[in-house]
């Protein structure tokens, strides 16, 4: 019965990831047939992150609740995202305040948009919660991560993907090593390392993705 239990789960888990992903291009798509071209959009600097999210995104999906929030912190009743494996809250000391975002109608239930000064200033990064278990929600099982960069992309790709880890020099990592490492930052195994506003469980959403939008038994659960 357990292991029932937690096949049900998994299959909830790997339906959701695919249909997020579905949800957040075609809001992208519409944003586009209005604004025109994403490389062309405005406000791509980290501080113009708010504007950015309720000009592009916000008018495509039904809002209950939105506003700033403390990266790794508890905003609009949603648990603080902790790392895979660890009961250690996310600590984004180095990120912007990004803009939290409360939905109805689709599958995820919540986005966290956060953007990094420099050489991130074109990079938009969400973190969608699909579950919100209490009294905190893991990366990888209840919040997974996806990239756009608009400066060269007209979609979010997992985190994981060619593109969307900074420093490696990678190009598309393979499923072996976003599993079971080493990569710099991010993987989707407990022992990952990186800087606080990368860690374990990032890339999860990647691995699903590469695997047709299944959990295999390898992964992480």
């Amino acid at each position: 019965m357990p292991g029932m239990i937690i096949n049900h789960r998994k299959k909830i888990v790997e339906e959701s990831v695919r249909k997020t992903y579905s949800e957040l291009n075609q809001v992208l798509k519409m944003a586009e047939a209005e604004h025109g071209m994403i490389s062309d959009w405005r406000y791509r600097k980290a501080d113009e992150l708010d504007k950015w999210v309720q000009t592009y995104f916000e008018p495509y999906v039904k809002v209950i609740n939105s506003g700033k929030c403390q990266a790794g912190s508890k905003c609009f009743g949603f648990s603080g995202i902790h790392r895979l494996g660890y009961d250690v809250s996310l600590n984004n000391a180095n990120a912007q305040v990004p803009h939290y975002m409360v939905v109805t109608g689709g599958v995820p239930l919540a986005y966290g948009f956060i953007r990094y000064g420099g050489a991130y200033e074109n990079v938009t990064r969400v973190r969608v919660y699909v579950k919100n278990p209490k009294p905190f929600a893991f990366s990888g099982k209840d919040v997974f991560t996806f990239v756009l960069d608009s400066s060269k992309d007209t979609s979010f790709k997992p985190f994981g993907l060619a593109g969307t880890i900074p420093y490696t020099g990678d190009g598309q990592l393979d499923r072996e090593r976003l599993l079971h490492g080493p990569i710099r930052t991010g993987g989707c195994y407990k022992e990952s390392p990186g800087p606080d506003y990368y860690g374990p469980g990032d890339a999860c959403s990647a691995v699903i993705m590469l695997d047709g939008w299944q959990i295999k038994n390898d992964y992480p659960w």
